[in-house]
């Protein structure tokens, strides 16, 4: 079972798998302003121990909601740069009938995402070694750069005509494994969008009885039992919004 976005290693991790340029300042930054902002405004619609739950919840969802749009993108760029790619080593390959020389070819018109893998791979070539990935923890992010990687090193063995086929049938794939991540993503992003709107709709209730409870009913309110209510209610909120998550999370690896 994976960490939680809120364990910081495991944080930064996933997002250095992603390039993106955060260090441990800038995740601290990032928790605590989460953090801050649950804080305030769960002390203005209740009170100080609403407010500290409410900390701990934003400072481990909103980090986790931008990592995971970030994500998203990062995989659909990906996707998109490999396939450019792949284009472009086959049509260099009908030309000179090489794997090496093709992604030697191609190499400068390569996107630069992916052009370090295609030289990790001439470099691997040159002396004798088998193909491997230059960068083993953007395997999580492409599943589909296994299947390329290892098409490569059948490609090279195989040669001649069936190479074309070959690179063929990865461009192919990659163009299907797009359409059916971008499917299911909707799907995901749409019991997403519901634990959003069900936990917005928990804040709109809490406003209204801020409003209008505190007015008419300013006892019950303000006692330890109205007060106990309204963090049992955020309590179950909020569980279910990160049961929800983390069953999402498990699903899509």
């Amino acid at each position: 079972m994976k960490p939680p976005w809120v364990v910081p290693w495991r944080f930064l991790q996933e997002v250095h798998a992603l390039k993106l340029p955060m260090s441990r300042w800038g995740y601290g930054a990032l928790f605590g302003t989460s953090g801050l902002f649950g804080f305030s405004l769960g002390t203005l619609l209740g009170n100080a121990a609403l407010g500290a739950g409410m900390a701990l919840f934003f400072a481990y969802a909103i980090p986790g909601e931008w990592l995971e749009w970030m994500r998203q993108r990062r995989q659909k760029k990906m996707r998109s740069l490999w396939i450019e790619a792949v284009r472009n080593l086959r049509t260099s390959y009908l030309v000179c009938g090489s794997l090496r020389q093709a992604m030697v070819m191609s190499l400068p018109h390569f996107p630069d995402e992916v052009r370090p893998y295609f030289q990790h791979m001439i470099d691997q070539e040159q002396a004798g070694l088998p193909f491997h990935p230059v960068m083993e923890q953007d395997r999580f992010l492409l599943p589909e750069l296994t299947y390329v990687l290892e098409l490569a090193q059948l490609l090279d063995r195989v040669g001649g005509p069936d190479g074309e086929m070959l690179l063929e049938d990865a461009i192919d794939r990659l163009e299907e494994a797009g359409r059916r991540v971008e499917e299911f993503e909707q799907e995901v992003a749409a019991r997403r969008t519901e634990t959003r709107h069900l936990f917005a709709l928990f804040l709109v209730e809490l406003l209204f009885l801020r409003l209008v409870g505190s007015v008419y009913f300013s006892g019950l309110f303000h006692s330890a039992t109205g007060q106990g209510l309204i963090f049992l209610c955020f309590v179950i909120n909020a569980g279910c919004f990160i049961w929800v998550r983390q069953r999402i999370r498990r699903l899509t690896g």
